[in-house]
């Protein structure tokens, strides 16, 4: 989005797997996401 890449100089790769950790990724799940993800950005344009 442009800003500086704070998170990934702070805290990195392995806090956001540990974040996520406790979810399940299925197919449903990952369309569900990518979905909302298309719909955040097409408000944002």
């Amino acid at each position: 989005m442009g800003g500086p890449p704070l998170y990934s100089q702070r805290k990195g790769h392995p806090a956001l797997i540990g974040r996520h950790h406790p979810f399940p990724l299925t197919h449903e799940a990952a369309e569900r996401w990518l979905q909302h993800m298309q719909n955040a950005m097409d408000e944002s344009a």
